[in-house]
């Protein structure tokens, strides 16, 4: 099964679950302060977020890590959402320490701090987020999907399954199509305290949006968040978004624009998501 079968697969399943039951789920103290997943689609603008995070006293971040490995393999599947209900307290108990003990391997120490797992590639994992950390803020980040689409699609990842999905300016939009739908039927189906921060507002006003953002999680605002690029330039970023977000802020939005006869096939999947 291909990675966008799966997601699809999981619409459905997510639908099915009744939403008086998953708002009472609860979750557990973890060692953070503060739980934040930072979510989108490769691309989006995640990875300047995590970077403006950063310069605030007490957050520390994780770039792009398995985090959920565990949760994923047992329940990433639509047998698997359809139980989430009824996981023993054991085995929520068991994949919440495994995942704090994998950001710890990975050389996080998030006690007592303001803790940032960020990963566009984690957004179809929200029914997992919201069964094992339902008390956890959710940041969403938004683009123009036709940039979106377009930056993918030229961009060379990793191989893994989904970098699969990103091979051709179809499959990329389809699979984009996929998660967003798949996103949407998250927020409709589980009590997720969600952000949804726009990379085209953050670039033209930088002020409002981060002090918006700043206030849904609580943490300070100063004007040394206009300082991101250099915080990135003396810290490893492992991202494909690595050089530009080691450059001072600037607007790249529009650049699908030269590209407008190409993603024309595809526009009537991606209009509804503009």
């Amino acid at each position: 099964m291909s990675a966008r079968d799966s997601v699809e697969a999981l619409i459905p399943a997510v639908a099915r679950l009744d939403r008086e039951r998953t708002a009472r789920w609860r979750g557990a103290p973890g060692p953070a302060s503060r739980h934040i997943f930072l979510l989108g689609f490769p691309r989006s603008g995640t990875t300047l977020i995590e970077q403006i995070l950063g310069t605030i006293a007490g957050v520390v971040t994780l770039e792009e890590e398995s985090t959920l490995a565990l949760a994923a393999a047992r329940l990433f599947s639509p047998q698997g959402i359809a139980r989430l209900d009824e996981l023993g307290e054991s085995e929520l108990a068991e994949l919440r320490a495994d995942y704090w003990q994998r950001v710890a391997a990975a050389g996080v120490d998030a006690a007592g701090k303001s803790f940032v797992d960020m990963d566009p590639f984690k957004a179809p994992s929200l029914p997992l987020i919201a069964r094992l950390f339902p008390q956890a803020k959710i940041v969403l980040v938004r683009r123009d999907p036709r940039d979106v689409v377009w930056s993918c699609f030229r961009q060379t990842f990793a191989y893994s399954p989904v970098a699969l999905e990103l091979t051709t300016l179809e499959r990329t939009t389809r699979y984009y199509d996929a998660v967003m739908t798949l996103t949407v039927a998250c927020r409709d189906a589980f009590a997720l305290d969600v952000h949804e921060v726009r990379y085209e507002m953050l670039v033209r006003d930088f002020d409002a949006t981060t002090q918006a953002l700043c206030g849904f999680l609580d943490l300070p605002w100063s004007e040394g968040l206009r300082d991101f690029s250099s915080r990135a330039r003396a810290t490893p970023v492992k991202t494909a978004s690595a050089e530009q977000v080691r450059r001072s802020l600037y607007d790249g939005s529009g650049q699908w624009r030269r590209y407008a006869d190409k993603l024309a096939p595809v526009m009537p999947i991606l209009e509804r998501w503009i």
